[in-house]
């Protein structure tokens, strides 16, 4: 048997006697030699005519002859062996010669040769060298079947959701366990996040069964994760595993009350024709600068006719807030569709993603004419701001009468999603996986999502909370943040109509409330210290109601 040069699996050169390949360890392949042909008696032929030799010295000519062309294709086997180890010839020496044989006719030759058969697909273009880089680590979440480390990660013994009063700072527990087929596990890394580069790039740590990590709770929902890898004492490294839980923010209970406010003499509302009043500067400390951004409404132009239901998308927005947040603070507006109609007040809750507020709602003129559509941000001049001025803005709309020959528009009956009057009413559904719906407040106006959100549904003690919907299944969770009392009943999951409520009755004032609804049988995990109760995964409808 005849040992190769390299290894037919990674390229390397091999070690002569050596049976396996040092580089990747498989087992050295032995090539077996090819059998010596029998020798055979030497032939005489007669030489050609006009040949002058004599008959002995032809024959053994015609051997050498047979010697040179067996050399002749050895040597070519030969280099194309090299030439599939190297590339080319062009590429190694950057030149190649051609030796070109003189044509001079040669005999028949009886004598076997065996063929030599070389696949550039089993040769490697470059041998690697014996000292290999250290081993890439593993995508996340893939592990190789044939990991020597595996391991596993929880955040808060793999529940679903936690959560704390927002300004918080709280301690998500973090659990290790990781094993090794050959050696103790001694090290690992872990940092925030699910990133693999960032992973990469921590240090190596002891190993360690638990850690903790602050987080910082922000209003509404949010996300905490973590990754780690691990290595044996070895060396061997584990793919990488990520763990990551919901973190629930709700709004911080009062903790004082308000100061009594002056009696103070009332004032007219500022009509659009008189400037509004000039106030006084801001106290120390202003962060910010609220004022109306965008009044958008759908339809526009020709297509508004009287009593035809308007869209109304309201922004407000501030390009001045605190650097440690929230980028738009827990505030309120108002809205009037013109100078005879009342005041309507909404809530905007604070952001720590956007600096602004968003509400969209329907409203219908029932008689043709042109209206001021009036906003005013922080009407009860609860927000320390750089400038009050510039609070309020407004647009004009012009509505026209119907054509005489148009049929009057017929009101549909709307059993289910329809306003309830003297209530509150709450309408959902499931479209396509996703949950959608609307409000309808004491005033009859409809309020519809804006980022998967409905806010702006202020609420009073004694009010009623409608619920209505046409899906008989559903994740459903009423959150009164902690603070027990304020609705009946309060802070409850449901998972169909057989559970759900009719109605929802505020008690007394509170914290705002939360109702979250998703599709059926999605549920993020198990609400911490309020058993059964369960939180909704995404995608989500939240809609607040505030005091």
């Amino acid at each position: 048997m005849e040992q190769p040069g390299f290894c037919q699996y990674c390229g390397a050169a091999l070690v002569p006697g050596s049976r396996f390949c040092e580089a990747c360890g498989k087992p050295v392949a032995q090539v077996a030699e090819p059998p010596t042909p029998p020798l055979q008696p030497a032939q005489i032929i007669a030489p050609p005519s006009g040949a002058t030799s004599a008959p002995m010295m032809w024959a053994i000519g015609s051997c050498a002859v047979v010697s040179i062309v067996i050399a002749i294709l050895a040597a070519l086997a030969l280099s194309g062996y090299v030439l599939s180890q190297q590339g080319s010839v062009s590429q190694a020496r950057g030149t190649m010669t051609r030796t070109v044989m003189p044509s001079v006719p040669l005999p028949i030759v009886t004598t076997p040769v065996p063929a030599v058969t070389t696949s550039i697909a089993d040769v490697p273009l470059a041998t690697p060298s014996l000292t290999q880089p250290a081993a890439q680590m593993p995508p996340m979440d893939k592990t190789p079947a044939d990991s020597v480390v595996s391991g596993n990660i929880l955040i808060e013994d793999g529940r679903g959701a936690m959560g704390g009063y927002e300004g918080d700072t709280i301690q998500a527990s973090v659990t290790y366990t990781a094993t090794s087929r050959v050696a103790s596990v001694a090290e690992m890394r872990t940092v925030r996040g699910c990133w693999e580069s960032t992973l990469q790039d921590a240090a190596w740590e002891p190993f360690v069964r638990q850690k903790t990590f602050p987080v910082r709770v922000i209003l509404n929902w949010s996300g905490f994760s973590v990754s780690v890898q691990y290595r044996d004492a070895q060396g061997n490294l584990s793919p990488a595993y990520c763990a990551d839980i919901n973190v629930e923010g709700m709004p911080r209970p009062p903790t004082t009350a308000p100061a009594a406010a002056a009696p103070t003499t009332p004032t007219a509302t500022p009509s659009l024709t008189q400037p509004a009043a000039q106030t006084s500067p801001s106290p120390a400390g202003a962060t910010y600068d609220l004022y109306v951004r965008r009044i958008d409404y759908q339809p526009t132009g020709a297509n508004l006719v009287a009593g035809q239901p308007i869209r109304f998308n309201i922004m407000i927005a501030t390009d001045i807030y605190p650097p440690a947040g929230p980028l738009f603070p827990t505030s309120r507006f108002r809205w009037r569709p013109g100078s005879t109609y009342n005041w309507t007040e909404a809530f905007c809750p604070a952001d720590t993603h956007y600096a602004k507020c968003d509400s969209t709602f329907e409203f219908t003129y029932g008689q043709p004419g042109t209206y001021e559509f009036e906003v005013e941000a922080d009407p009860r001049g609860e927000i320390a701001e750089t400038n009050k001025a510039n609070n309020r803005g407004s647009v004009t709309i012009q509505v026209r009468q119907a054509a005489a020959t148009a049929p009057p528009t017929a009101v549909p009956s709307t059993p289910v999603g329809g306003p309830v009057p003297g209530a509150i009413s709450v309408f959902f559904t499931i479209r396509d996986g996703s949950p959608t719906g609307w409000v309808y407040d004491k005033q009859g106006i409809k309020h519809t999502p804006a980022y998967n959100t409905i806010s702006g549904i202020s609420v009073s003690p004694g009010d009623r909370i409608v619920l209505q919907t046409d899906t008989a299944r559903f994740s459903l969770l009423f959150d009164c943040s902690t603070t027990p009392g304020t609705f009946s009943p309060c802070d409850f999951s449901a998972d169909s109509t057989a559970n759900l409520p009719r109605e929802i009755r505020a008690v007394k004032n509170g914290m705002s409330a939360f109702l979250n609804i998703s599709r059926a049988d999605n549920w993020a995990g198990v609400r911490p210290g309020f058993a059964p109760q369960r939180y909704p995964a995404d995608p989500i409808l939240r809609i607040l109601f505030s005091w």
